[in-house]
């Protein structure tokens, strides 16, 4: 699998598009460019966004851009959507940013924020400059670098946008943070919110994580259940298979029944 995702990227070395949808774009060489173009990363998140996005008006706003993995899965699913990502790691700005610029994308754009439920620079931890899990919360990294945090409402509404239509949130540990930041945009455009939220153990062993680790994430993660109640919205399990298992609360403690680490949130009244 690695030698043919090697190939791959070589070939764009020599000047293959790389073919979206129906649409081809440019990509940078092989050793100049980190932009994730493999649409069969995460293909359960493909299928959903194509049922997401069928029917529905509105943005695309992407909470964590990384290194343009959603990104690309909506330019091949809808190109004419608008797209904005945030990501706070300025590296991998840089690659969302330049193949925005090399193929003229005038619907889409990458801001090198953070967004928060407040104003204020954050401490982002992180492994390398191109680290997809660089994280705000306190950590055992050594490396760590300030980033501007704003409040999402406050952002979304300086933007002047019409609607939204999805919102997907791909952060480390601050999602809580993140959906309280978006309170009046949640009330206003109502957008489907797509999210993980990783469960209490770890490795192909399930081993759980230590004890004052679990708690914290139970009662995160239970302010986040009770925050999308209290906004009038329903919560989902996302399946093996994309389907939608409705929820009440997150159960991040059961290896043997484990499904999955992603969800959808719906309004109830859409």
């Amino acid at each position: 699998m690695r030698i043919r995702s090697h190939l791959k990227r070589l070939q764009h070395q020599f000047g293959k598009p790389l073919r979206l949808g129906q649409e081809s774009f440019r990509v940078r060489g092989y050793h100049a460019d980190r932009l994730a173009t493999d649409l069969q990363q995460e293909p359960k998140l493909l299928s959903l966004l194509e049922r997401l996005l069928s029917g529905r008006k509105g943005a695309f706003i992407d909470i964590g851009a990384r290194t343009g993995q959603t990104l690309v899965k909506v330019i091949s699913l809808d190109p004419a959507r608008e797209y904005i990502g945030f990501e706070p790691q300025v590296d991998c700005c840089f690659y969302i940013d330049r193949f925005i610029r090399d193929n003229r994308l005038s619907n889409a754009s990458i801001l090198p924020m953070a967004l928060s439920d407040k104003n204020g620079m954050l401490k982002l931890r992180f492994n390398s400059d191109s680290d997809g899990m660089a994280s705000a919360l306190p950590g055992d990294t050594d490396q760590a670098g300030w980033v501007p945090g704003r409040v999402g409402d406050e952002v979304l509404s300086e933007m002047g946008l019409s609607s939204i239509a999805v919102i997907r949130i791909d952060v480390e540990g601050t999602k809580l943070e993140v959906l309280r930041g978006l309170h009046d945009s949640m009330k206003k455009w109502r957008p489907l919110l797509v999210f993980e939220v990783p469960p209490n153990f770890t490795g192909e062993e399930r081993t759980m994580l230590p004890a004052g680790t679990q708690q914290v994430n139970n009662r995160r993660s239970a302010e986040i259940a009770r925050l999308l109640a209290d906004r009038g919205y329903e919560l989902y399990q996302l399946g093996r298979t994309g389907q939608e298992i409705a929820i009440q609360a997150f159960n991040l403690d059961d290896p043997a029944n484990y499904v999955g680490r992603d969800y959808l949130a719906r309004p109830i009244t859409e």
